[in-house]
């Protein structure tokens, strides 16, 4: 079971990026910038401390896949898991500014 700690990042993936994601949007980009549309600022800073301390972890690409699914994230990355969980944070680092 994922942990607790990592609520907000649950809220992007498992409330963005969930099994019909791909109904509502045709790539993640677009999921993300719905999201950044939806969610207060505060939650979306609390968002990318998750994930910058998920990324940095020693965690495998399989065990990063694991968890993210864990998170309710159903999006498959063509390029791995910690690529684009790096792409993911550079995409709200961005926004923060």
């Amino acid at each position: 079971m994922a942990s607790r700690r990592f609520h907000s990042l649950r809220t992007l993936l498992g409330g963005y990026l969930h099994e019909d994601w791909a109904d509502e949007f045709d790539r993640w980009e677009e999921a993300l910038a719905h999201y950044l549309r939806q969610e207060p600022a505060a939650e979306v800073e609390r968002c990318r401390v998750e994930l910058r301390e998920l990324v940095v972890t020693r965690r495998t690409d399989a065990e990063l896949g694991a968890f993210c699914q864990d998170l309710g994230c159903a999006y498959l990355p063509d390029g791995g898991w910690r690529k684009w969980l790096k792409a993911v944070l550079t995409q709200l680092e961005r926004a923060a500014r």
